[in-house]
């Protein structure tokens, strides 16, 4: 019984060893169960987690958009397209389903032949939020000149580019005009959807 007693450090072929001298120098099941239950190291303990739906904070951003929009009506989203209708719709397309998780109304404003153009069309909805969308290349000459024209009517304004230049000599042209946001595939929808949310002083 005395090896039994030792600490359960040991290797199972000593265990049974103790176990069957323990046995042949009289020792009940009993006396030998007890022994091995008291020796016997905790087992490791499970910790359980809690569950949760991946949805839940989207649903819970969405739940406080469309919670302001029916107390203020002003969380409306425009999308302003540059160049030809081919270089941006699947773009203007995920740009539309990115704010629309969020609970965010979106509202598109057709072709136009100019920056200016689609800056005005924008300004013309007063949407708090304004998306400039379009072929990288239209953008990188003509979201500058957007930006500019609306942040200088309605500086307040959200200025978004559906698009990230992959010069840094551009992205600083860009936001210099007032581009306060750069959106793209790699985008983190639930990251840029409450940073919008906040600038927009919506409680999450």
């Amino acid at each position: 019984m005395r090896k039994l007693a030792e600490p359960s450090t040991v290797d199972r072929k000593s265990i049974a060893a103790a176990v069957i001298d323990a046995a042949a120098r009289g020792a009940t099941v009993g006396e030998i169960t007890q022994v091995l239950r008291a020796n016997k190291a905790e087992g490791a303990r499970a910790i359980p987690v809690a569950g949760h739906r991946g949805a839940e904070p989207f649903e819970k951003l969405r739940r406080a958009v469309e919670m302001h929009r029916a107390e203020n009506n002003r969380l409306k989203v425009c999308l302003v397209t540059l160049g030809p209708v081919g270089g941006y719709t699947p773009r203007l397309d995920f740009i539309a389903s990115f704010f629309e998780i969020g609970g965010f109304e979106v509202v598109r404003t057709g072709v136009h032949d100019t920056p200016q153009e689609a800056a005005d069309a924008g300004l013309s909805e007063a949407a708090p939020v304004i998306v400039i969308c379009g072929p990288d290349n239209a953008c990188t000459k003509g979201a500058p000149v957007a930006a500019r024209r609306i942040k200088a009517v309605r500086p307040e304004t959200i200025v978004v580019l559906a698009s990230v230049p992959r010069e840094d000599r551009i992205m600083k042209r860009c936001t210099d005009a007032g581009v306060d946001i750069f959106i793209h595939t790699k985008s983190n929808i639930l990251e840029v959807l409450g940073e919008v949310a906040s600038k927009l002083r919506v409680s999450v």
